[in-house]
């Protein structure tokens, strides 16, 4: 490998990509380069909060493209006040360039460009481990949350034998059966859910008067939710909104349903709901259930950092996921104090603010 000092990092432009397909090709099958465009093209030049600002920084060697890093620019409040931040994503370097140090020079390089905090969601073990020499901080504590519906997919990585594994999965129905049947629903069915096709300004009112309760928060305006829920290609998302019983807008729920290796299963992308109404989260989940029941999901995922929604999610059957996702962030230093940017709590984060549902191609398959 070529000395590092002929290795630069560079903001993104249009005219770099070709280069970034090129990229991609020696990693991803054609069709899915296609498609890939398809939504970089959506990512990089949709973004309502982008301004001036580039959504993605290349590694050149040499003035040839050989990695990239996602640097998505974002409005974010900080307990209800307007911060400029980012969230990083989308790590890729060239096959031959891999294992010789050179992420590190990437993120150096961006952290040199952009002076604003930045978070970054799920990671392998390697890039990890990188942000963690690169200076990042880890947030502990960011736990998925899981409701089985169909416990057969789990018995059957858990039991060997066709008996033991249909024996195991009476059971299992059964007892689910009978635990939602003693969860009562009345509480919450004053709180009218309706299906959206999109987001209009009133929920901009809504975001400003829930946004001071909710710590670091991406803005949620409607241009912000159009640009994600609405206009994202290659989606099957519904969107809901929640009324109360005063007549006020008081949340919204996003879901989508994936199909992997036939098995069904379901994803709450986004929610939220104003603090103060616990019945209006608990009716939002509930539609999203009802939807998932119709198609005859295994389980559902969902990831809620709000403490309070946790706990009503528990007493709406959701367990928590063994294992955490990771959370880290950089460029805090002089903005923030260290115990405030890595309390979780302090953040509001759900699957939505995870780049991965990004580059998925859902199934045109109607619900």
């Amino acid at each position: 490998m070529n000395s590092k000092e002929n290795f630069s990092v560079s903001k993104y432009g249009r005219h770099y990509f070709e280069d970034v397909k090129k990229l991609w090709k020696e990693q991803y099958e054609p069709n899915y380069v296609s498609q890939r465009a398809i939504l970089f093209k959506w990512l990089t030049e949709k973004n309502p909060f982008i301004g001036g600002d580039s959504p993605y920084f290349l590694l050149l060697h040499r003035e040839k493209v050989v990695g990239m890093l996602g640097h998505m620019p974002l409005e974010f409040t900080v307990n209800g006040k307007k911060k400029r931040g980012y969230l990083s994503q989308d790590a890729l370097l060239a096959l031959n360039y891999r294992g010789k140090g050179l992420g590190k020079i990437l993120l150096q390089g961006i952290a040199e460009q952009v002076i604003s905090f930045a978070g970054a969601i799920w990671f392998n073990e390697p890039n990890y481990r990188l942000y963690l020499k690169c200076g990042w901080l880890d947030v502990p504590g960011f736990y998925p949350y899981l409701k089985i519906l169909d416990p057969t997919p789990f018995i059957k990585e858990r039991f060997k034998g066709r008996i033991l594994q249909n024996v195991a999965s009476f059971l299992a129905k059964n007892f689910l059966k009978i635990r939602e049947g003693l969860r009562s629903s009345e509480s919450f069915r004053q709180v009218r859910v309706s299906e959206i096709e999109q987001f209009d300004e009133q929920f901009d009112e809504f975001f400003l008067t829930v946004s001071g309760q909710l710590g670091i928060i991406v803005m949620r305006d409607h241009k912000y939710l159009n640009w994600k829920f609405v206009e994202k290609p290659f989606h099957n998302y519904k969107r809901y909104a929640a009324i109360d019983e005063k007549g006020d807008l008081s949340g919204y729920i996003v879901i989508k349903k994936q199909v992997i290796e036939n098995e069904v299963r379901g994803k709450i992308l986004d929610v939220l709901a104003h603090p103060d109404k616990p019945k209006v989260f608990a009716a939002l989940i509930s539609r999203g259930m009802e939807e998932f029941k119709k198609v005859k999901v295994s389980y559902v995922e969902i990831v809620c950092t709000h403490s309070p929604f946790n706990k009503l999610l528990r007493k709406l059957g959701f367990i928590r996921a063994r294992s955490p996702l990771r959370f880290m962030v950089c460029n805090w230093e002089n903005q923030f104090s260290e115990q405030f940017m890595g309390d979780i709590k302090n953040w509001y984060l759900t699957y939505s603010d995870v780049d991965g549902d990004a580059w998925e191609i859902d199934s045109a398959d109607k619900w």
